[in-house]
């Protein structure tokens, strides 16, 4: 039977009786005497119990306890099972001062929510120490390491409290005071409790890169790359970086082009597949933009700049990657708490390694289709050598694609207007023309166009159509008809191409015309 302590009011009873008996008994002549009172901060202490149960009595751990009935199983079993531990625990006041001055966090509650479950983890396992370490074995500079395979460091002096210095304030130098031992070496059957006036934060906890790429619901793809490459905890430790994260929906198109051995992260498993995927991951990342911000044509890591682009309607900034195609910032400076900025951005950035990768296993049968229509006859040598530079090649069959493409009198005019084609600024332009003839993941026949709806191209402008009953004319994003559909429905795997009379100038080129 579990043996309570007495309260005050107990004891007073007890006495009382003890007394009554003295007076009144033959048989008992001697007085026991009464167990003093046991203040302290349990709720109702019981014997000895393990590590669980041990916090979960304390009146001044509920925070912990909270965070401990929603940590995983595994983590939870580390506190009642056999194997002893040490656990260095925060006070609900510790607590408190924390959510008073953190900026992110606000109550426990915030933090036991799905996408924070291994932060949860993180804390707890960050507390514990194996083994039983008594206040009095502890030792000034002495480094333990925690079961989140992380250190902290004692600090031990003469008589004054007991201190630890956390991963946080060593990795930060933020300059807050370390936390303090107010209560040691409560005992569990299996571990010992020392009670802090403070919180110890592993690295991991303030939200760095990776936790605001873990927490979003749009980058859950990005992540899974990380984590298929261990890297996400490089992208929780970086510092006075800046991350390009493409979302979710430009991963699936992404995926669409490179056909059905692409579905998935997952898909990247060859050991050239994975060094690739390490490639492009990094092309997301930065350290070498300076505290002043952007400037235009700020190199990037990599084959991606930074170029300024005045006709974007969410900024004057995008990047350019080996492609040679812009993509656009969805999201700007999103902050981390280590000097870091994530940006969402709606292409996946792709260096020169991969695009010649792709380009050297995907070779599909679009550019062959192109020169057996019969509108296309006999185009020259330098167009036939544009196309393959300009087509995005990396399509394989089977991506639905619409591509409006310009007859042989306006692809010879595009060669009379830019020569040879030969240049890196000649394919960026080509490449970027190329683009916005083509719609990708929508395979439209002509009696599929709506007449006055804007459609928006793989270069990401829009155009639109219009018919007088006779003739289609297609409209660039400024209203202006820029050529007529003169054959159509061309079929193929995967897309259909219709062939017009005229060349498509996207806005961002207009100054080439």
């Amino acid at each position: 039977m579990k043996k309570k302590y007495a309260s005050k009011s107990k004891a007073f009873g007890l006495g009382l009786c003890s007394a009554l008996l003295f007076f009144t008994s033959c048989e008992k002549s001697e007085v026991k005497e009464t167990p003093a009172p046991i203040t302290g901060k349990m709720v109702e202490e019981v014997d000895q119990t393990d590590l669980y149960g041990l916090i979960s009595q304390r009146e001044d751990a509920t925070g912990f306890k909270t965070l401990l009935d929603y940590a995983s199983p595994e983590v939870q079993a580390l506190f009642s099972g056999d194997t002893e531990y040490t656990v260095f625990v925060p006070t609900d006041a510790a607590w408190d001062t924390f959510f008073l001055n953190y900026l992110n966090y606000n109550s426990i509650s915030d933090l036991t929510i799905d996408k924070r479950k291994d932060l949860v983890d993180l804390i707890l396992s960050y507390s514990m120490v194996s083994g039983t370490i008594p206040a009095s074995s502890l030792e000034n500079g002495q480094v333990l390491e925690s079961l989140a395979e992380q250190p902290f460091t004692i600090y031990k002096y003469n008589e004054d409290p007991i201190r630890i210095e956390d991963n946080l304030v060593t990795e930060f130098n933020d300059g807050d005071e370390s936390a303090k031992i107010i209560e040691s070496d409560v005992e569990a059957t299996n571990g010992i409790v020392h009670m802090l006036d403070r919180l110890i934060l592993p690295k991991g906890f303030i939200q760095t890169l990776a936790r605001l790429i873990i927490e979003r619901d749009d980058t859950t793809i990005f992540e899974e790359a990380l984590r298929k490459l261990d890297l996400l905890e490089f992208y929780r430790d970086v510092t006075r970086a800046h991350a390009f994260v493409p979302n979710d929906a430009t991963w699936h198109t992404y995926f669409n082009l490179l056909g059905d051995d692409y579905n998935s992260i997952d898909d990247f498993d060859t050991e050239e597949e994975l060094a690739i995927l390490r490639e492009i991951i990094e092309e997301h990342l930065t350290k070498k933009i300076g505290s002043d911000g952007f400037s235009a044509f700020s190199e990037l890591e990599g084959d991606t700049q930074l170029v300024m682009r005045d006709y974007f309607e969410n900024g004057p900034f995008g990047l350019k990657d080996a492609t040679g195609l812009i993509t656009q910032f969805t999201e700007l400076d999103i902050s981390a708490e280590n000097r870091s900025y994530l940006y969402i951005i709606d292409r996946v950035l792709l260096p020169k390694v991969a695009v010649d990768f792709f380009l050297e296993h995907y070779k599909n049968s679009v550019l062959d289709f192109i020169m057996n229509i019969e509108d296309l006859e006999h185009i020259s040598e330098d167009i036939t050598c544009a196309l393959t530079d300009g087509l995005p090649s990396f399509l394989t069959d089977g991506t639905p694609f619409t591509l409006f493409l310009p007859n042989k009198e306006a692809l010879k005019e595009l060669s009379d207007t830019y020569g040879d084609l030969d240049t890196q600024e000649d394919r960026e332009i080509l490449a970027n023309i190329i683009a916005y003839h083509l719609f990708l993941n929508e395979k439209l026949e002509m009696a599929d166009i709506e007449f006055g709806k804007s459609y928006r191209t793989f270069q990401n402008e829009t155009i639109s159509f219009e018919t007088d009953g006779s003739d289609i004319t297609i409209l660039n994003a400024k209203g202006e008809a820029n050529a007529n559909v003169v054959s159509e429905d061309h079929n193929i795997s995967g897309g259909t191409i219709h062939i017009i009379d005229g060349l498509l100038i996207p806005n961002e080129l207009s100054f080439y015309e």
